[in-house]
């Protein structure tokens, strides 16, 4: 049987209990505003005591109520889908980022854009061949000539620029992701040394953890799974980062340069506990993902497209001027025999011969895979530079049986009218400019629509997310109504009790005094 004090213990439970889950509600409303934080629920039951008696064999009587849980309402599926939107979003800001940055690099639409200054070089060569004893003129190509170059090595070296930004904002992304996977693995030991310690869950330190997981979902995809004592493990494209225990993998950028070509290099990725066991690592989605491929993908894709643009101009002005001969003004020079390239490769093996480009080397026809980084140093050949008067106007027509060619007279003007006639060639320096850009244009417009999309998509799921763990001002509204109701009503309960028990105590054997 139960005492009859045992109500006092029933009225107390009830108290404490309505108490606790006021203030859980409480802490609800105070933080619903922090879409970081998790609503927090307490589940009650009932309570029995467990007696034996001689004759009676065991009993259990009612000892009121208690609480039994206080969790966290979350849903792991819907965090799992929200974090992977954030690593897609990630990855496609960045990407769009990247290609902006590029579109800026090559200063167009502009006045001093390589557009207009090709455009002045052509028209260069039309004056010229309007008045092809013109020194002037002949300067005028030249002139123009430097300008074309200084504007291609000019959007090379921005290039080069935005490269080296995005492998500093790789490293600086790199670290960032280093302080999570520590932050996350410090949390797993005091997670972890709380649930084995006390009754309920450390529900704030959970929500933390979750923030930083989001957070580091930004930079990379990640995939996690749980221990029995609620420790996280953290794995980026199937590599773990995080382990029990409060182990963890640091990642580190490194750059690879170009044995060919030092001013080019790739990154590469690496994971490890430390330096020495640090081995390569590819990631999928994510700003870390994004940067790695602007490096080693996107940005040397656009460097190509600008050698190729200087290797057309190159090529196509050279096999021109090469077949055309110079007039210095005086008649039998000797200097006005002789075939020379208008634009300069330095420092590359390379020589026409007969006509045709070799690579000096191994004495193979020359093809675009040798002009790797000519866009770096095009330049006008040095000898015209110094002289403009050998600039080639004539055109040398070439003789049966290899003899001598037949050039034009003192006012031949053939080869300059061929090379200004490239402006207008389908498959030019212009075109191919005008292709690159278009292409670049073309990129930028579908990314910034991928990430719109993008960030609706995972908007939709960060609500998805909070329609289950965030905090509903009424429904805990209400939940702090019934539990102050129930409050009252066991506080009106133990009064009845102390009542009840002043009359016992008290008022018992007076009868008849």
């Amino acid at each position: 049987m139960v005492s009859t004090f045992g109500g006092i213990n029933i009225a107390h439970s009830a108290l404490m209990t309505s108490r606790m889950a006021l203030e859980v509600s409480g802490q609800n409303i105070a933080n619903m505003k922090d879409p970081n934080y998790s609503q927090q629920v307490v589940r009650t039951d009932s309570k029995f005591l467990s007696s034996s008696g001689v004759f009676a064999g065991q009993q259990a009587s009612f000892d009121g109520i208690g609480i039994t849980q206080l969790s966290r309402v979350t849903d792991q599926f819907l965090i799992g889908r929200h974090n992977a939107e954030l690593s897609s979003e990630g990855f496609k800001k960045e990407r769009v980022d990247l290609l902006v940055g590029v579109e800026r690099t090559y200063n167009e639409p502009s006045d001093h854009g390589l557009t207009q200054t090709l455009s002045a070089f052509w028209d260069s060569w039309d004056s010229l061949a309007a008045t092809p004893q013109d020194q002037a003129a002949k300067t005028a190509v030249i002139r123009r000539g430097e300008a074309v170059a200084e504007s291609i090595h000019y959007a090379a070296n921005n290039l080069d620029a935005v490269r080296e930004n995005h492998y500093k904002r790789l490293e600086g992304a790199t670290e960032e992701a280093n302080a999570l996977i520590k932050g996350i693995a410090n949390l797993n030991r005091e997670i972890s040394a709380n649930s084995l310690e006390k009754k309920f869950p450390p529900n704030e330190l959970l929500d933390k953890r979750d923030t930083l997981v989001r957070e580091l979902s930004s930079l990379a995809k990640v995939t996690v799974s749980f221990s029995k004592t609620d420790e996280l493990f953290v794995h980026l494209n199937g590599v773990g980062v995080v382990g029990g225990g409060g182990t963890y993998s640091l990642l580190r950028a490194e750059k690879v340069h170009d044995a060919t070509n030092p001013a080019n290099f790739t990154a590469r990725l690496l994971v490890g506990t430390d330096v020495a066991n640090q081995r390569p690592i590819e990631l999928k989605d994510g700003r870390l993902a994004a940067l790695y491929d602007s490096i080693n993908h996107e940005i040397p894709e656009q460097q190509a497209g600008l050698d190729k643009v200087a290797y057309t101009l190159y090529t196509q002005v050279n096999e021109l001027h090469l077949q055309g001969r110079s007039y210095s003004g005086t008649a039998n020079n000797a200097a006005d025999t002789e075939s020379r390239e208008f634009f300069a490769y330095p420092g590359k093996k390379l020589a026409y011969e007969n006509g045709k480009l070799k690579n000096t080397t191994d004495n193979r026809d020359a093809d675009i895979a040798d002009f790797n980084g000519i866009s770096r140093s095009i330049q006008v050949n040095s000898v015209l530079r110094t002289d403009s008067k050998l600039v080639a106007t004539r055109w040398a027509t070439p003789t049966a049986g290899g003899g001598a060619p037949t050039v034009e007279g003192p006012l031949g003007n053939k080869a300059a009218v061929k090379i200004a006639e490239l402006a207008s060639k389908s498959d030019g320096a212009d075109a191919t400019y005008r292709n690159t850009l278009t292409n670049l244009g073309v990129k930028s417009r579908s990314a910034q629509t991928s990430l719109d999309q993008q960030k609706a998509q995972t908007k939709r799921a960060n609500e998805e997310r909070l329609s289950v763990s965030g905090v509903n001002a009424d429904e805990e509204t209400l939940n702090m109504a019934a539990q102050l109701k129930a409050y009252q009503a066991a506080a009106r309960y133990m009064n009845t009790l102390d009542t009840m028990l002043d009359t016992l105590i008290n008022g018992t054997g007076r009868v008849g005094r």
